[in-house]
């Protein structure tokens, strides 16, 4: 049984943001970053504990998207898994989540 998806608003924003980004690049930039973000998200739908807690966060799961990070929160309740923010790997993430940009 898989498990509802729900994207949270900061979240869409970073996928929006990260689309734009990605945009300016080769055409396929984008579509290379969204085929693999749909690959990552079918995993999480179908058993979201495949992916472990984030080691500096551990409120959130983690997911790789290419090069990003997708943290997560699995409601077991709802059975629904709620995407809080898409970063990019290599950015502070910690401290993003704290708020320190």
């Amino acid at each position: 049984m898989s498990w509802k998806i729900v994207t949270l608003p900061k979240a869409h924003k970073d996928l929006l943001g990260i689309m734009d980004y990605l945009s300016g690049f080769y055409p396929s930039t984008p579509r290379n970053f969204a085929q693999a973000y749909r690959k990552t998200m079918a995993t999480v739908k179908n058993n979201p504990y495949s992916w472990s807690e984030y080691y500096d966060y551990p409120l959130y799961r983690r997911a790789i998207a290419g090069k990003y990070t997708v943290l997560y929160i699995v409601d077991d309740e709802a059975h629904e898994v709620q995407v809080h923010r898409i970063l990019r790997g290599s950015s502070d993430i910690l401290r993003i989540l704290q708020g320190r940009k």
